[in-house]
């Protein structure tokens, strides 16, 4: 079961030969599915997903001054193609470069991450061994005669 998002961009690629992955422009072209906004979130990944199953490629245009993507399986007469659906003046920028992944939490900030909660413990202990212990035996007091051992302090 598809939703709008994703029954516009497959009828645009198979009846037009190319989607455009902006919202407006898009609303523009086929009011009837996407008129209520309600898919705006998820517009772009949907379209990204249906140009992708059908192996369209992603290009850089600027159609009316606006900068959009356009996806498609032909460069071939693109330009005109989209200006006369859209009725706007359509320039090619060129194809859209891979976009680069998310920046992975990589081993670095995990070091980092691991070092930070390293001396928030550390300075918990420095703390918890600085205090003065119980007369009698209790849980706390053994928490800071475990804490004074830690640090190397005397107990």
């Amino acid at each position: 079961m598809f939703n709008n998002n994703q029954r516009y961009a497959y009828e645009q690629l198979g009846t037009a030969g190319f989607v455009i992955e902006d919202y407006a422009v898009a609303e523009e072209i086929r009011p009837d599915f996407l008129s209520s906004r309600s898919n705006t979130i998820t517009f772009p990944s949907d379209v990204q997903r249906a140009a992708k199953e059908r192996r369209a490629t992603a290009y850089r245009m600027s159609i009316g001054g606006k900068d959009v993507v356009v996806w498609s399986k032909s460069t071939n007469n693109l330009e005109d193609r989209i200006e006369n659906v859209v009725g706007a003046k359509v320039v090619m920028l060129g194809p859209v470069d891979e976009a680069p992944a998310a920046p992975e939490q990589g081993h670095d900030y995990w070091q980092a991450r691991k070092r930070d909660l390293d001396a928030a413990e550390d300075e918990r202990t420095r703390k918890l061994a600085a205090e003065t212990p119980p007369a009698h035996d209790c849980a706390r007091r053994r928490e800071i005669l475990e804490a004074r051992e830690k640090v190397g302090g005397a107990a």
